[in-house]
């Protein structure tokens, strides 16, 4: 059991004080509906900070990334609803990245989660791939109160696509992403500072390791 799919759209975000409310009802009455009715998406997840720098984290799993560029997605993209427009308007600190996942691996869905985002110097690519694929996430996602482990790496071109409902605010694009499900936050965050440490040499710049809660998921009915 893994991610449903081959790709992932992960996006952080903090929002303004004054569109909190909206966006609390927009996220999943229209939003999250909305983007898992598009064919080839899969799941869709929120999640909230418990030890974060940015407020909330989402995730949205698809078939692959050919679903995440194709004309489904621009088309709710290039002509958002009023609703999406207003919402969006007031996120604050905004990464999204469309990504390919390289590994993924899950018994459940965990209601913890820690994220870790990275920059790979270059040249090491294939060793950190390597070194947490088949040494690091493996054992971790059979670990005591673990229920997944996940490695991605982002397309910054794909991820900076100009479309109406991007184009209006700054959004950054991560590179390297993990993510570590578990039933509670300590093992969550043990996780990830077994993952933390195991990249220390090979990565650059700061490597950001957040842990949120799980609020609510949507998956596709087949």
């Amino acid at each position: 059991m893994a991610f449903a799919g081959q790709a992932i759209v992960a996006i952080w975000n903090d929002i303004t004080p004054e569109g909190r409310a909206n966006f609390n009802e927009w996220h999943p009455r229209e939003h999250m509906p909305e983007r898992v009715g598009i064919p080839g998406f899969r799941r869709g997840r929120r999640y909230i900070a418990t030890d974060a720098q940015i407020e909330f984290f989402t995730l949205y799993e698809a078939d692959a990334k050919s679903v995440l560029i194709g004309k489904d997605y621009k088309e709710r993209l290039n002509n958002p609803t009023e609703w999406s427009t207003r919402s969006v308007g007031a996120f604050l600190n905004n990464l999204r990245g469309i990504c390919d996942v390289l590994f993924s691996k899950s018994n459940v869905e965990g209601a913890h989660l820690f994220t870790i985002r990275f920059d790979v110097e270059p040249g090491h690519e294939d060793r950190i791939k390597a070194l947490l694929s088949k040494d690091v996430l493996p054992p971790l996602a059979e670990a005591a109160e673990m229920a997944g482990t996940h490695l991605a790496v982002c397309d910054r071109e794909m991820s900076g696509t100009n479309t109406s409902l991007q184009r209006t605010r700054k959004i950054g694009v991560p590179d390297w992403i993990v993510l570590l499900e578990a039933s509670t936050s300590k093992a969550a965050k043990q996780a990830g500072q077994t993952v933390m440490a195991a990249i220390k040499s090979g990565t650059k710049g700061e490597i950001i390791g957040e842990l949120y809660q799980l609020e609510y998921s949507l998956a596709k009915i087949a």
